[in-house]
Formats: C-alpha cells, sequence, structure tokens
C-alpha cells in the first residue's frame, strides 16, 4: 500500500493508503485512517474496493494491514467504523478484519440520532503483539 495524502499523514490526522495488485500495481481500492484524534489516540476507518477488485479478500486484508499498523507502530488506542445496517458486505469485513460491533450510538454528526447506524470498534488490545 502507498500512502495518498502525505500532508495529512505527516500532520497525524488521516492516513490514506493505495490499494494496488502485488504483482501488476492495479489500483483495487484505497484504505486509511480518519479523524485521527492524538490526545484520545482514537480514529476512523474506511475503505473502498474497485468493482474489478472485489471478491478477492482485498478489504479484509487492507483494513486488517492498517489496522495492525495504527494499534502498534502508529500507537493509537482504538478505531471505530460506523456502518449502515443494510451494508452488510461492509459489516462483514469489519468482523473479518477483527473488529467487534458495539451497542453505541454512532459518534459522527452526520450520524447522530440515527439510532440504525452500526458501530464496531478495535482495541489495541486485540491485535497479538509483533515479533
Amino acid at each position: 500500500m502507498t500512502v495518498v495524502a502525505p500532508k495529512n499523514y505527516e500532520q497525524r490526522v488521516a492516513a490514506g493508503f493505495a490499494v494496488t495488485d502485488a504483482v501488476t500495481g492495479e489500483l483495487l481500492g484505497a484504505c486509511g485512517l480518519a479523524a485521527v484524534d492524538a490526545s484520545t489516540r482514537r480514529s476512523g476507518a474506511g475503505y473502498w474496493v474497485a468493482p474489478w477488485g472485489r471478491g478477492r479478500g482485498v478489504a479484509t486484508s487492507a483494513l486488517g494491514l492498517v489496522s495492525a499498523w495504527a494499534l502498534q507502530p502508529a500507537r493509537l488506542r482504538s478505531i471505530r467504523m460506523e456502518i449502515e445496517p443494510e451494508n452488510l458486505a461492509l459489516a462483514a469485513v469489519a468482523l473479518r478484519a477483527g473488529y467487534r460491533r458495539l451497542d453505541l450510538p454512532p459518534l459522527t454528526e452526520l450520524h447522530r440520532g440515527e439510532s440504525e447506524i452500526r458501530v464496531f470498534d478495535l482495541y489495541e488490545r486485540s491485535i497479538a503483539p509483533s515479533h
């Protein structure tokens, strides 16, 4: 994966990465962290996958890699995803990447008051230490 927004990355407010095919270099999607809060060491996460990259485990792999990086070398404490209930594919990817569903209200202004939004979180203790 390649950093796609170096300024945001350097300022530690976001980290976006291009997801490419390891052999051809073809762009398959993107994955990253948003709304990084340095004081609480928390962030949001998101991704997209191009139609030609779907069904290959790209989203789960990218989300898992970015999340593990964020919780270990980047030293965040937790990463949150807010997922609409009809987006079963995104919820499944979050679960496969190690996130767990929480019974909490959404934090973002966009979703405040919408009780149907599903909140998923991944905590630093959820990731095994690297060797």
